[in-house]
């Protein structure tokens, strides 16, 4: 691998290329036939190429302030993304053929850009500079090509606490919110337990999103310490007879999705 392709993102203070946004179009993913989707419930959008993924990555354009970030962590309810992903890091690491550090700076922000990167409505695009008069970023499609290559090649470890705080933490409920809230605390140093009351992990992601938006191999239980997946995920068991409020800290991540709206 040549030093082109290695160096950090933005190490030379611009980004991969300059002039792509002027000389490139924008190409998303496209659907498979209707007459080959229609004999399946699997996921139907046909990835990008290498090539045309590193070209659309080139489109990012450098932006003095990077509205696709977004300041959700600052003020709620603002443009770009919710998570503040560092887009223009990741874009610029894709162009260069750096793949798995755009791996590991995509999940420093996101815990699961795996499903992010299938279901999310994509308001960093809407906030993309190049939207205002041109067509934005394919920013939802890169990182949805970042994270499955990452997890093909093996990049995705767990991150362990190099100091265990000898607490535990019960997360209730394991959506999407009590997964992140259960990874996060591990990497804390936490012994954390995830309750779920249903069959399997995953709450709406699992329960209410059909496969061809998002296929349930995507699903996969949080990594314990030792790497083991769903290790300290207790399934069909209602958090409320088994927990004692003295003998643990709870973190309630359920959004009862079986109560009638």
């Amino acid at each position: 691998m040549t030093a082109k392709t290695t160096k950090d993102a933005g190490a030379s203070g611009l980004m991969g290329k300059i002039t792509g946004f002027l000389e490139i179009e924008r190409h998303d993913r496209k659907y498979a036939p209707v007459a080959e989707r229609v004999k399946h419930f699997r996921e139907f959008v046909i990835p990008l190429s290498e090539k045309d993924t590193r070209d659309q990555a080139a489109r990012c354009m450098n932006c003095g302030i990077p509205y696709c970030h977004g300041t959700g962590s600052v003020a709620p309810g603002t443009p770009g993304c919710p998570v503040n992903n560092q887009i223009p890091d990741f874009n610029d690491l894709v162009y260069q053929g750096n793949w798995e550090e755009a791996a590991r700076n995509l999940h420093s922000t996101n815990n699961f850009p795996e499903f992010t990167g299938r279901i999310c409505p994509a308001p960093c695009e809407a906030s993309c500079t190049l939207n205002i008069d041109d067509n934005p970023v394919t920013i939802k499609t890169i990182e949805c090509a970042i994270v499955d290559r990452a997890w093909d090649n093996g990049w995705v470890k767990p991150e362990i606490a190099r100091v265990k705080t000898g607490k535990k933490v019960a997360v209730i409920g394991s959506g999407p919110a009590g997964m992140a809230c259960a990874q996060q605390l591990a990497r804390a140093g936490h012994d954390v337990h995830v309750y779920e009351k249903f069959a399997k992990a995953g709450g709406l992601l699992r329960y209410g999103i059909p496969d061809f938006k998002m296929e349930k191999q995507h699903h996969r239980p949080p990594r314990g310490a030792d790497g083991s997946r769903g290790r300290h995920l207790p399934l069909r068991r209602p958090c409320r007879r088994q927990l004692r409020p003295a003998r643990s800290i709870r973190a309630n991540c359920s959004t009862s999705m079986t109560r009638w709206r």
